[in-house]
């Protein structure tokens, strides 16, 4: 059954109407502002397609006081027909027809990707003869004549961008090409969690821990490696005899790269195994050390002369001072030492399980972190361990230096003519 109006009388249609295509969101804009009927009671669209112009592919009514409305199409059918009818006094007028053709000789295309870091967008046209089109980038618009095949650029600013190019093949009718570029001139960030620019390792292989931005690509010699949602990434590096230099490229989606450089050096003659423990660490503490066992020394050579000549005085009080400080430290250490060695233990079993495989594919960053808490509590078990040493030491030779005064003491009492 066809699409049909009954008008007997068919009053004079609206003059004209502006059509809009808009190829990007493939959607028609009818608007009949200009061309409003006075004291109408209602206004009719009907679309068809040039596949089907029996019945419309869209049909609607509208009150007075609306003046425009917008249409889903397909751009890729040969043209489209517009009808615009009036009622007024209970009659249908005659209908407006806009027949669009899509086949206009005239091509547009904004080949610029949605995100770049360019500071301009590219532009490519076709067309027959020479056509006028209209450039809008943030609002502001000139207008470009083309002609033939080519292309042109516009300016753009950093971070969003609203372009819209648009062309008029006859009157009231628009043809409306637009796109949102986002540019992005900033470097995305890149972290590899080895903050050194020479590593030594004995393995045949170094697994490289590091972190960028998400949705990144990652390129170690020229080699493309995945990253993890989250933006982090565990790699395995093969590596030969000597050093072994890798540069590693994060490129985000607008194209911006991050480089370092890192040299990997393999030696066959370092230890086994990984640490991160220093000398210097320890250096205030070995210093400590050693001026204690030079007081020890001290207070042994001369013990025995001031125990004679000062039995009661105020060197024994300060020896006695001095030992009980250090045998308040003595078990305080020894149990910091016990604590930390269970912890180390701990740590040691969760670096080595194969759980902790499955948080390094999930969290390099935890991953990482796990190493540096066992590498912590070792650090500190190290450190009171050699305090509970030196402690006990010093406790049981000064011990030893009060017992000579008190045995001196006694002998001085029992001598005669003292």
């Amino acid at each position: 059954e066809s699409f049909s109006y009954d008008n007997n009388r068919e009053p004079k249609g609206i003059n004209d109407f502006y059509a809009e295509i808009n190829l990007t969101e493939e959607s028609l804009l009818i608007d009949w502002s200009s061309e409003s009927v006075y004291n109408c009671q209602e206004y009719i669209v009907s679309v068809y397609s040039s596949a089907d112009l029996d019945e419309p592919m869209f049909y609607s009514a509208y009150e007075p006081d609306t003046k425009s409305t917008e249409v889903l199409i397909d751009p890729s059918v040969e043209f489209i027909r517009v009808e615009l009818y009036y009622r007024k006094n209970d009659i249908l007028s005659n209908a407006t027809v806009k027949e669009i053709n899509f086949n206009t000789g005239t091509s547009i295309s904004i080949s610029t990707p949605e995100e770049t870091n360019a500071a301009q967008a590219v532009i490519n046209y076709e067309s027959a003869g020479s056509m006028p089109v209209v450039v809008s980038v943030n609002g502001n618009t000139e207008t470009i004549n083309i002609s033939g095949k080519g292309y042109f650029s516009v300016e753009i600013e950093e971070f969003t961008n609203e372009i819209q190019v648009s062309y008029s093949p006859e009157q009231n009718v628009c043809f409306v090409v637009q796109a949102e570029i986002y540019s992005d001139r900033t470097p995305p960030l890149l972290l590899l969690y080895e903050n050194t620019s020479t590593i030594t390792t004995t393995g045949s292989s170094y697994a490289l821990t590091g972190e960028t931005e998400p949705g990144c690509t990652l390129m170690i010699n020229d080699q493309a490696f995945p990253v993890n949602e989250d933006g982090t990434f565990l790699h395995d590096l093969k590596l030969s005899a000597g050093d072994n230099m890798f540069t590693v490229i994060a490129t985000d989606i607008a194209g911006n790269s991050a480089m370092q450089t890192i040299n990997i050096r393999k030696s066959g003659s370092m230890p086994k195994g990984k640490s991160n423990l220093n000398m210097k660490n320890f250096l205030p503490l070995i210093i400590t050390f050693g001026l204690s066992m030079l007081l020890i020394i001290c207070v042994l050579l001369f013990s025995k002369t001031y125990a004679k000549k000062v039995p009661e005085g105020k060197f024994k009080a300060v020896i006695s001072a001095i030992r009980n400080v250090f045998a308040v430290i003595t078990p305080i250490a020894f149990g910091i030492s016990i604590l930390m060695l269970f912890l180390r233990r701990s740590a040691s079993e969760i670096i080595n399980s194969a759980e902790y495989y499955n948080l390094v594919q999930e969290s390099v960053r935890e991953a990482y972190e796990a190493i540096n808490t066992y590498e912590r509590i070792n650090n500190i078990f190290i450190i009171s361990l050699i305090i509970f040493g030196t402690s006990l030491l010093i406790t049981i030779l000064l011990s030893w230096a009060i017992k000579s005064f008190n045995k001196n003491k006694m002998k001085n009492s029992v001598e005669p003519g003292k």
